[in-house]
């Protein structure tokens, strides 16, 4: 069987250019194993190759080339398009020319046009165009009519690839570290992976959480939008808090401000929370009268009973904080249980109930005066439980629950009509 033969820089070295360094990536990955090469031959391009097919990958350079011309400058114009890459036979049958793009709505018909005729030396040319956009872009839809050759995929799609791969290729072969390596890189920009669950099975990090997270976020987004009109902001710039990686949902500019719906993931679980922030004063207002009136905390007790019954566990926490130089943040107290302890829940999987536990929470709430507290129900997901997080289709059931919350953040949400009444008299 043939060998592939690679004419490609080290997968780490760094070009200045982060389209060169993405490219780079793929090729040395695709170089570093024939079944990976003729893997993505075949799924991409529809080329099957002979086992004795000798292939040739090369990084912005002709093949068989000896410079490396990808970062000198060019004139323009379609003589004076590079390739990002090429893989081609090495026994002249067919060549295949790579364009690759990480921003939307970058490729230009004349590049492509310039790489097409670059390839006619061969025989069978194919030309494949990466892509973070979501629809074929206008202009490859233009150049690729009447040339099936020209293909066109998201670099979301790679990247469902690559996850498949590295489910194959052994843990020991250096095309089996590549290929998870890629897995990684790619989902460090969400604009380039598809949420494939929260797999980590080489172990908890921050940096892959908030990867992962990142991507969850962006795919959900506008469905989430769709169900809660005024939540179009998020936390921002992702930090870790407590061991964990969080981002939001919530109002804009800050959202702090009001009701938000938080994504949390830590070693152990991944929670979805609808929080009370101790800024939102009219929540807080409305949240102290559901607590002390019989109609609404019958209402409050049905709408918690149906969200307990939507996921695997349900709690609800406390938490008391103050600020020192109104940055630092300081906690005082933290309080947490389960509502399956609640009088008004059926208890799961062994619970007691223990009503009292609930009760404390109602008093905090109703009594809050001169403090910081912010208060959260909580759909907890562990990992080790529910082998269902480390899946694709995992995203549907984060979905599901997100909208599971939209009864409680109406109640909460509701105007409380005889309190506008005594602010007005």
């Amino acid at each position: 069987m043939r060998k592939v033969r690679a004419q490609i820089p080290n997968l780490f070295d760094q070009y200045s250019q982060p389209e060169n360094r993405l490219t780079n990536a793929l090729l040395q990955t695709l170089a570093s194993s024939r079944r990976l090469s003729v893997a993505f031959l075949k799924d991409f391009l529809w080329i099957r190759c002979s086992p004795y097919e000798a292939i040739e990958i090369s990084s912005q350079k002709r093949p068989g080339g000896i410079e490396d011309r990808g970062e000198a400058a060019q004139p323009h114009g379609e003589s004076a398009t590079i390739p990002d890459g090429w893989i081609v036979s090495k026994d002249g049958g067919w060549g295949l020319v790579i364009e690759s793009k990480i921003q939307k709505r970058a490729v230009r018909l004349e590049q492509l046009r310039g790489h097409w005729r670059k390839a006619s030396a061969y025989p069978q040319r194919h030309l494949l165009v990466l892509t973070p956009d979501r629809v074929e872009p206008p202009d490859v839809r233009r150049f690729g009519r009447g040339r099936p050759e020209v293909r066109w995929a998201p670099w979301t799609e790679i990247h469902g690839w690559v996850v498949r791969q590295a489910q194959r290729e052994g843990r020991g072969s250096l095309g089996g570290h590549l290929v998870r390596s890629l897995k990684e890189y790619l989902e460090m920009d969400e604009r380039l992976s598809e949420f494939q669950g929260f797999d980590f099975s080489e172990g908890f990090a921050l940096p892959r959480a908030k990867a992962i997270l990142k991507v969850l976020m962006e795919t959900l987004r506008p469905e989430v939008r769709r169900s809660y009109p005024a939540l179009t902001g998020g936390r921002g710039n992702l930090s870790p808090s407590q061991g964990s990686m969080w981002d939001c949902f919530g109002v804009e500019p800050k959202f702090t401000a009001d009701l938000h719906l938080t994504l949390s993931v830590r070693p152990e679980d991944f929670r979805i929370g609808l929080i009370v922030p101790d800024a939102a004063q009219a929540r807080w207002i409305r949240l102290k009268r559901v607590m002390a009136d019989p109609a609404l905390g019958e209402e409050f007790e049905a709408i918690v009973r149906r969200l307990r019954q939507g996921v695997p566990e349900l709690w609800v926490r406390l938490d008391q904080r103050h600020f020192r130089n109104q940055r630092e943040q300081i906690s005082d107290a933290t309080f947490e249980f389960k509502v399956d302890t609640a009088a008004f829940v059926r208890p799961k999987g062994g619970v007691k109930p223990f009503p009292v536990w609930f009760e404390m929470a109602r008093q905090a709430v109703v009594r809050k005066r001169g403090i910081n507290l912010q208060i959260g129900f909580w759909a907890r997901f562990p990992f080790a439980a529910l082998p269902e997080t480390r899946t694709s289709g995992f995203k549907t059931t984060t979905l599901e629950t997100l909208k599971r919350f939209k009864p409680l953040y109406k109640l909460l949400r509701a105007v409380d009509t005889s309190v506008q009444t005594r602010a007005r008299g």
